[in-house]
């Protein structure tokens, strides 16, 4: 089934068409749209500082960009989603994540979160918006 690709928007936004799965949790923290999210207690859930109970990734909209604690925040466990990335990211290659939430190819021990079954679709150069494919929630770490 083709998709329908969206204007490039802001990171967090879902990238296109391509089915798509949400869970919500509710804050504990400050999250903004294209953090990744981890689980905080039952139910609850904060930005993800390791690989530990990763829940997916904070996928915001056009209204909705930062929920505060205590807000239930839209989090995408697969679909296609744009990032901002810190450094490079390749298309064709996973993508991963730091202690600090910053964004980058899961190649090196500095992005060493990797999503597994991540993919890169629309790579970028240095730091920059990339869109990514997300199949799951599965993490390694580097």
């Amino acid at each position: 089934m083709p998709s329908i690709n969206l204007a490039k928007g802001f990171t967090g936004a879902q990238a296109d068409m391509t089915p798509a799965t949400f869970i919500s949790a509710t804050a504990t923290a400050t999250i903004a749209a294209g953090d990744p999210v981890q689980l905080d207690g039952e139910g609850k859930c904060k930005p993800a500082t390791t690989a530990t109970a990763f829940l997916g990734i904070a996928c915001g909209t056009s209204t909705k960009r930062e929920w505060a604690a205590g807000e239930s925040v839209r989090i995408m466990r697969q679909g296609t989603i744009y990032l901002t990335t810190a450094a490079t990211a390749t298309a064709g290659a996973a993508i991963g994540y730091n202690a600090s939430s910053a964004w980058a190819d899961a190649v090196t021990s500095t992005y060493k979160f990797s999503i597994n079954g991540s993919q890169t679709v629309e790579g970028v150069t240095g730091a920059g918006l990339a869109k990514v494919r997300l199949f799951g929630t599965e993490i390694t770490t580097l």
